[in-house]
């Protein structure tokens, strides 16, 4: 599988679009089938794709103590794809409040439990619980793959300032929880006549979000729910965000589900083929995985702005 494609960066001043695509999800929760289907669709992409792994299941169940998924992850990692950390047991909104947009396709629940403020969940976002689980969940990963993780996403992108704040001090530098253009979560919601802007906080390329901690923020998800009848949407949409991210000089980080490009169901990948193909065709990207943006990041080719 080819890495890298031709193409390069110094300092925001270029001539072709990094892309970085990111796939949430992967770890024990997931079959065989679902895993290898959509590692087969990347490598048939050659799309060095980033797995975001849970460490552990709600039932305490740990990555190493599956010793087959270690050794699959271990030699899709080792042919050239990427795996960081992706929450703790990924239960509820371990690690802050998500936002609205997200809220919006959560159910009921978590609908109600946000107009009530948070009350039965702020216990858990406390210093020392947050501590606890970061800790936790590093040294999952840590276990199944002899490395720390790099890069840091919590479950449904909920990760407030004390969860980035305590992530710095625990040694975990990136983190990918923020997002460009949320506008795909309204469409995920069948709200496609929604006007939301892109996010002013949030630009398309890698900025500090706290003391020692580079987030790497997301643009969209654009592959999740999907129909024949609203397909074009999602596509529409892509489109436009890679280009206004080309015209801004940043970094296009897509979020996936392993779980929806895996499935027996070709709408998913129907929509990232057509976005892989867009952004070869049309802004020359250059795909890499997390773990090559880091590298860059921390080498100057790509700067924090």
């Amino acid at each position: 599988m080819t890495r890298r494609l031709p193409g390069g960066s110094i300092n925001g001043m270029r001539n072709s679009m990094l892309f970085v695509v990111t796939v949430d999800d992967a770890g024990l929760s997931q079959s065989k089938d679902v895993e290898t289907r959509s590692i087969r669709f990347f490598e048939s992409q050659r799309v060095p794709a980033s797995f975001f792994a849970i460490p552990e299941t709600a039932e305490g169940r740990g990555l190493v103590d599956d010793p087959g998924w270690v050794s699959r992850a271990r030699s899709y990692e080792a042919s050239g794809f990427d795996y960081q950390l992706h929450s703790y047991r990924h239960e509820g909104f371990e690690f802050g409040a998500p936002e609205h947009w997200m809220v919006q396709i959560c159910g009921v629940e978590a609908i109600e439990e946000e107009a009530k403020g948070y009350p039965t969940m702020r216990r858990s976002w406390a210093d020392e619980v947050l501590r606890g689980k970061l800790r936790k969940a590093i040294a999952a990963f840590e276990r199944a793959f002899g490395r720390r993780p790099q890069v840091f996403r919590a479950g449904c992108l909920a990760a407030g300032a004390d969860a980035f704040r305590l992530m710095g001090e625990e040694g975990l530098l990136y983190d990918s929880d923020k997002v460009t253009d949320p506008k795909s979560w309204d469409y995920i919601a069948q709200q496609f006549d929604s006007p939301r802007p892109w996010d002013p906080a949030v630009p398309p390329y890698p900025y500090r979000i706290a003391t020692g901690v580079v987030e790497l923020p997301c643009i969209g998800e654009y592959a999740w729910t999907l129909s024949p009848e609203t397909l074009h949407h999602f596509k529409r949409l892509a489109v436009e965000d890679m280009e206004r991210v080309h015209r801004d000089s940043g970094v296009f980080v897509l979020m996936c589900h392993q779980q929806r490009v895996g499935a027996d169901d070709e709408l998913p990948r129907e929509v990232l083929r057509h976005v892989f193909d867009v952004a070869r065709k049309e802004h020359g990207a250059e795909f890499v995985t997390l773990r090559d943006l880091v590298a860059k990041v921390e080498s100057g080719a790509v700067a924090v702005r």
